[in-house]
């Protein structure tokens, strides 16, 4: 994504934009089996409630109030710096000993995770959360990787099956910013 590629899909009549992981930093994503072409640009500073880009930068909200054109609805992101394991992961460990700074490793709330990192994210994200919408991305390839589909579904029936499932709507993009405004009111 950059500025030219959002005005296109714009301009295309696109009206929502569901792709920006907010705090992931400059090359750091990747496709499927971490291989991506183009530029991986830095979300760490991008909004982590929806937001109308601005023409001269995408990631950032636009300063002239407009109500029209594409939306950004960012995907759920862990806030970096927060371990997602108890005394950080053992790779981690081993960098900090060696005196070298961490891989830096994707902040998304990922639903293939596995069950107990993602009900672990998913449980400090729920209760820091005031704004609560939650956005995943699922690649359609999943569905012939088994491993990862079953830790999908896995995180899928952690969702369905969690005590406040009651509050929790599945919706589309344009349900989800009515929703988000209807709390605000």
């Amino acid at each position: 994504m950059n500025d030219d590629t959002m005005q296109l899909v714009e301009s295309l009549g696109v009206r929502y934009e569901l792709t920006i992981p907010p705090g992931t930093p400059a090359g750091t994503l990747a496709g499927p089996h971490g291989k991506y072409t183009g530029e991986s640009p830095d979300y760490r500073k991008v909004p982590r409630a929806p937001w109308r880009p601005s023409v001269e930068d995408f990631r950032l909200p636009a300063v002239d109030g407009r109500g029209d054109g594409i939306l950004a609805i960012p995907l759920s992101t862990i806030i970096p710096g927060w371990r997602t394991r108890p005394g950080g992961t053992p790779r981690a460990k081993v960098a900090q000993l060696l005196g070298r700074r961490p891989r830096t490793r994707s902040t998304r709330l990922l639903l293939r995770s596995g069950p107990q990192h993602f009900r672990r994210t998913f449980e400090h994200e729920l209760a820091r959360r005031q704004r609560q919408h939650f956005l995943f991305s699922i690649r359609a390839s999943i569905f012939a990787a088994p491993h990862a589909l079953e830790r999908m579904t896995a995180g899928l029936d952690y969702i369905l099956s969690h005590p406040q499932a009651h509050r929790f709507v599945f919706a589309t993009p344009r349900e989800t910013i009515e929703l988000l405004a209807s709390a605000d009111s």
